[in-house]
């Protein structure tokens, strides 16, 4: 099941991130100019970080969209063990 992040900018200008197993779907509103990308999960952090230097995003913001994606990407790789927020462990699959 994909998840999404958004991110606004200003009054109607926003980012949604969607994480999906394949890959990533950046779907951007500027100034009512609509533009989606897709990126592979090995660029993801090299988009945001033209995206930051772009759209001038604070490092706050970039830090919550990095963890939400290394999130997204630890449950569906599974490479390591985590702890759901409701205290359930999730063991690795190798």
């Amino acid at each position: 099941m994909p998840s999404h992040k958004k991110l606004i900018l200003h009054d109607t200008n926003y980012i949604i991130f969607t994480y999906d197993i394949l890959h990533i779907t950046i779907h951007k509103v500027i100034d009512s100019n609509i533009l989606d990308l897709i990126s592979s999960h090995d660029n993801f952090i090299q988009i945001l970080d033209d995206m930051k230097q772009e759209y001038n995003i604070n490092e706050h913001a970039i830090e919550l969209i990095i963890k939400w994606f290394y999130k997204q990407y630890n449950k569906t790789n599974k490479t390591k063990e985590y702890v759901t927020r409701y205290g359930r462990v999730i063991k690795s699959m190798n």
